[in-house]
């Protein structure tokens, strides 16, 4: 048993920067998106327009849910252990701070549940646990990596989203 627990720690522990950067790659543009951004620049009064990015998120489905509420969990998780850390160490590095950050951003989803941002928010905490799980690599680093992998869903899920339809919004010709 003990063998095959070493051995899915490797695993999950391989896949850090792999699924770290493509995470961080796809939180972009999620976050992009849902910022109105990749708008139809061919018609700019029409892109005015647009429906706020809340509209376009892909619903009230449970893993969304679940996604947004593990990147809560773990963020105030992370802020307990960071203390402790820092706490018996009583020195911080400058990537502490850069991880402060990003355990901050974490909740991002639930604070904007409501907003039109919140298709924005979910790409920044795809970006913030992509990065904590780098950041933290070989240590606790590979705790991170199913969680990253649902936040991987969720931007694709976003992406794939079909745009709002728009008045007036058909080729000309």
């Amino acid at each position: 048993m003990e063998e095959r627990t070493v051995a899915l720690t490797v695993f999950l522990t391989g896949l850090i920067i792999p699924i770290g950067l493509g995470a961080a790659v796809l939180g972009i543009l999620t976050m992009v998106r849902g910022l109105g951004g990749f708008g139809d620049t061919r018609h700019p009064d029409i892109v005015a327009k647009r429906e706020p990015a809340a509209s376009r998120h892909a619903g009230n489905s449970l893993l969304e849910r679940v996604a947004a509420g593990l990147c809560a969990t773990a963020a105030v998780v992370l802020i307990v252990v960071l203390g402790v850390n820092l706490g018996r160490s009583g020195r911080a590095s400058p990537w502490t701070a850069v991880l402060l950050l990003m355990i901050l951003l974490l909740p991002a989803p639930i604070v904007l549940w409501n907003t039109r941002y919140r298709v924005a928010s979910e790409g920044i905490a795809t970006i913030a646990i992509a990065v904590i799980a780098i950041l933290t690599g070989f240590s606790i680093g590979f705790l991170f990596v199913p969680v990253v992998m649902l936040m991987i869903w969720l931007c694709i899920s976003q992406l794939r989203q079909s745009k709002p339809a728009l008045e007036n919004d058909r080729p000309s010709g």
